[in-house]
């Protein structure tokens, strides 16, 4: 009778243990791994895209030098990645120069240079528009102000 008894608890042991070690067993193999799926709450969405800052253009500040302004905001940015053609495990940056644009204006006898700058996201849509570029405004190498509305007041005859 014992030996009965002991019979039936190996098998219930069998049964309940296999399923559980073959499972153990597959994750190992296979690298098995836990995935998640996260909701991104809209609320954690910025409204209005362009307080989506991509460039540190609020630390120039008047009368600093061309070459400092280039050192703050550095002279490109990681916009995305793609995937490596000759390796397509691996991805690869892709890089934006920055200043986007360079531009030079002669008013009077004074000749500008402006920095045009990519700092807003304001649409998703693989662009980059007039309104999401920053200028900045240099005078004899040296900053003079920054924005839409200074180069706009700058242009005014």
């Amino acid at each position: 009778m014992n030996r009965q008894k002991e019979i039936n608890f190996t098998r219930l042991a069998v049964k309940k243990i296999t399923p559980f070690c073959l499972g153990v067993f597959l994750c190992w193999a296979t690298g098995c791994a836990i995935t998640t799926t996260e909701t991104v709450r809209e609320e954690s969405i910025p409204a209005d895209l362009s307080m989506v800052s991509l460039a540190p253009i609020d630390r120039i500040q008047p009368g600093i030098s061309m070459e400092e302004a280039k050192n703050v905001i550095g002279e490109g940015m990681i916009i995305g990645y793609q995937q490596n053609p000759d390796n397509p495990e691996t991805f690869d940056p892709v890089k934006l120069d920055q200043p986007y644009r360079v531009e030079t204006l002669k008013k009077g006898q004074t000749e500008y240079t402006i920095f045009y700058y990519y700092t807003q996201l304001r649409r998703a849509d693989g662009l980059i528009a007039e309104d999401e570029l920053t200028p900045l405004v240099f005078a004899d190498a040296k900053v003079i102000g920054k924005g839409q509305s200074f180069l706009q007041q700058l242009k005014q005859p």
